[in-house]
């Protein structure tokens, strides 16, 4: 089964590709889980520059017990190894395990290359950080050894993001690491039918034949044909040369015998490590290595999974030099003999086999299988999900998944910063409070001594569409603050009351004011600019219910601590997304599940939903059961003109859409069971409508969370998702969802 390694649980794929703000557990805005550099484990990967360094791949037990941590041994005076990133003048952490090897000379780290840090490292593993604001551009993070032929033990490289609040913690036994090393190297882990694994000879294989090692009816079984030649199913690796590496998979007796593996050359028919393997009697057959480089790392295992004969078959290899793009091939053999390739070629009489759960992993050890239920990983930052907490209460409220926004406003918290912010007859007293992330970087508007209007602006160049302003604010001396744009002689405005949390006048429809903890308040207002310029303005105001731009007399002293200003294309506001001397971009979140991870049924099911949206826009989807062209599908609309709808699709014809007749607002607990003919749907513990015009969708494949495809993000919160591979009953739907 998967492992939770710092995601929102075990079997979700998530993406973003950006870093993006989450209120963390105590109420402070932080970034959420990221790690900014790549092949965190892979200091022999070519995304580590190595200078005056020699690493030596998966050479002894990292940390977390796998073998998986590399020696790095300087071969010159200050040895580095470096990762580049692109850098903002904020500040950075970079943190990487350590413990000596050999030698006494100084081990220094970076967060940026230009500033090394000397850290007193010894025998035992231990976390060494280093807290680093370089300037804007193009830096380096990484290990300097001092001493030539010096060498150190390091395992775990991650670099984030320590402005704000710093980050939120992850749920793993290592709460600020981010691993960016894929655990297993292949893709479709499960799927032999995919085209990532090519059927060689008269190979075929037909899929979900068996119940596999987790439970599920997900083995494929491998038939070898009748053809003469080579009987395997194969897959692309990408790997380095000299690099060692752990080749396993999951296979059951049902003909044929032996099964074999091997990480074989894609330039030389005898470059190969290979074994073979008893899946009759449980023992490991014949193993051998061939080539410049390849070898057989300590001796090839076979073990029983459970008591239904299944077996996990590993063999741990060293890869080639010569010709280090290879193969990860699965056999079936009549004898335990190894030839050509690591295989054996022969006349097949139909033999079988089942086959699941391939893994070739960056490690010196059998380690915990990882499923990649689509394309082989490549490297990548990660970017990790967002877990959401209330900032008043401090209760969880589920998974943030939001469309992707940019905040088009400059040094978003820096309004002292005249370049950007103009003041308007106020003044700005900068890091003069404690900010909503927990950080002394609020600044506060002083009105001056003065008859004017007050307050901070920012002018944009954008399109005459609907813009939110937001920011955060809150009393300090002042109590009300006055939300505008395009300048005094416009008319919508919105004023707000800082002291009792209230919307006291103004002429925007959609105006807000949020509680977000410690007194602060995140406001906003919504409009369509008639003009393609837009200035963002924050007046201080002396009542609640003066007109817009309206100017009044200061005392110079008193004030409204303010942070965070947004300005976003959309109709409502979307979390924090700072900014510095660019705008910044949060990408989409995407979170998935495929059907192979649970008991998918084809025939009957249930489906328990639990959301809060944002906003009430459009028509996003809080769940979306699909098959990949979308023929057959239960997509459940969050919100549609009013209603919460499920529509069912069939052979790609839309059968049935059921609606619930109550709007979706506040936190809504949905329900559809399904079976032949027999569907019904409950919401907050309310019954609504029935269908009986279709079975429950087959061939599903993928379970969309928050989203609809390549659009109709959902905006919100997704609190709950049950899957129960049976039709609830009415009464248990009901109770499921009150």
């Amino acid at each position: 089964m998967a492992t939770t390694t710092g995601k929102a649980t075990e079997f979700i794929t998530f993406s973003r590709t950006s870093n993006a703000t989450v209120t963390d557990s105590d109420g402070k805005i932080k970034w959420a889980p990221h790690n900014l550099l790549l092949a965190s484990e892979q200091f022999d990967s070519a995304s580590w520059t190595k200078t005056s360094t020699t690493p030596t791949a998966n050479a002894v037990a990292a940390p977390n017990g796998t073998t998986t941590a590399d020696t790095l041994t300087a071969s010159g005076a200050n040895g580095t190894t470096l990762q580049t990133f692109t850098a903002e003048a904020i500040s950075y952490t970079f943190g990487v395990w350590l413990k000596r090897k050999t030698g006494t000379g100084n081990i220094q780290i970076a967060a940026d290359s230009g500033t090394y840090t000397t850290v007193t490292i010894t025998s035992d593993w231990a976390l060494y950080t280093v807290t680093q604001t370089p300037t804007a551009g193009s830096k380096s993070a990484g290990i300097r050894i001092v001493t030539s032929a010096d060498a150190v033990e390091a395992w775990g490289a991650h670099l984030y993001r320590s402005d704000l609040g710093g980050m939120k913690s992850n749920t793993s036994a290592y709460p600020t690491y981010n691993p960016t090393t894929p655990k297993n190297l292949l893709g479709f882990t499960e799927d032999f039918t995919n085209a990532a694994w090519n059927k060689v000879t008269s190979t075929t294989i037909t899929a979900n034949q068996a119940v596999s090692p987790n439970g599920l009816n997900s083995a494929d079984l491998l038939d070898e044909g009748t053809a003469n030649g080579y009987h395997h199913v194969v897959h692309a690796a990408t790997t380095v040369a000299n690099g060692i590496y752990t080749l396993s998979f999951y296979a059951k007796y049902v003909s044929c015998r032996w099964a074999n593996v091997s990480l074989y050359s894609s330039g030389n028919t005898t470059s190969y490590s290979a074994a073979t393997f008893d899946l009759l009697n449980g023992t490991v057959g014949t193993s051998s290595a061939s080539g410049t480089g390849y070898a057989i790392v300590g001796t090839p295992t076979i073990t029983p999974v459970g008591s239904s004969g299944w077996y996990r078959c590993a063999l741990t290899v060293t890869n080639g030099s010569s010709f280090p793009a290879g193969f990860f091939a699965v056999s079936p053999s009549n004898v335990s003999s190894i030839s050509s390739y690591g295989l054996n070629s022969y006349t097949g009489t139909n033999q079988q086999f089942y086959l699941w759960g391939a893994q070739l992993s960056d490690s010196a050890s059998l380690d915990a299988y990882v499923p990649n239920n689509g394309a082989a990983p490549t490297a990548a930052a990660y970017y990790g999900p967002r877990l959401d907490a209330d900032p008043v209460t401090l209760a969880a409220k589920g998974l943030l998944v939001e469309e992707a926004r940019t905040n088009l406003l400059l040094r978003s918290a820096e309004f002292d910063n005249a370049t950007y912010w103009s003041l308007n007859s106020c003044t700005i007293a900068a890091n003069a409070g404690t900010a909503p992330d927990g950080s002394s970087s609020a600044d506060k508007v002083v009105s001056a001594a003065a008859t004017a209007s007050t307050g901070p602006a920012q002018s944009i160049t954008s399109t005459t569409v609907a813009h939110t302003f937001s920011i955060y604010a809150k009393a300090a001396g002042a109590t009300f603050i006055q939300l505008l744009w395009n300048g005094p002689t416009s008319s919508n405005y919105a004023n707000f009351d800082l002291s009792l949390g209230t919307l006291t006048a103004g002429t925007y429809t959609d105006a807000k004011i949020t509680p977000v903890g410690n007194s602060w308040y995140r406001i906003s207002i919504t409009s369509t600019s008639a003009s393609t310029t837009i200035t963002a303005n924050a007046w201080l105001i002396d009542n609640g219910t003066v007109a817009r731009g309206a100017s009044f007399t200061g005392d110079g002293t008193k004030g409204v601590l303010v942070w965070g200003a947004q300005l976003e294309l959309g109709s409502f506001a979307t979390s924090y997304i700072p900014t510095g001397a660019a705008t910044a971009t949060r990408n989409a979140d995407v979170a998935s599940v495929d059907t192979n991870q649970f008991p998918y049924s084809a025939t009957e099911g249930t489906l328990v939903v639990a959301w809060q949206l944002a906003q009430l826009s459009g028509s996003p989807a809080a769940l979306h059961l699909t098959d990949a062209a979308e023929s057959n599908r239960i997509r459940i609309n969050a919100h549609l003109s009013g209603l919460t709808r499920s529509t069912i699709t069939a052979a790609g014809v839309v059968v049935d859409n059921i609606d619930t007749a109550t709007a979706a607002t506040g936190i809504t607990k949905y329900a559809i069971g399904g079976a032949s003919a027999n569907y019904a749907v409950y919401r907050n513990g309310s019954a609504g409508g029935t269908s009986t015009n279709s079975g429950f969708p087959s061939g599903c494949t993928e379970m969309r969370i928050g989203r609809d495809g390549a659009s109709g993000n959902f905006n919100g919160h997704i609190r709950q998702i049950t899957y129960i591979p049976r039709r609830l009953t009415n009464a248990e739907l009901q109770a499921r969802t009150t």
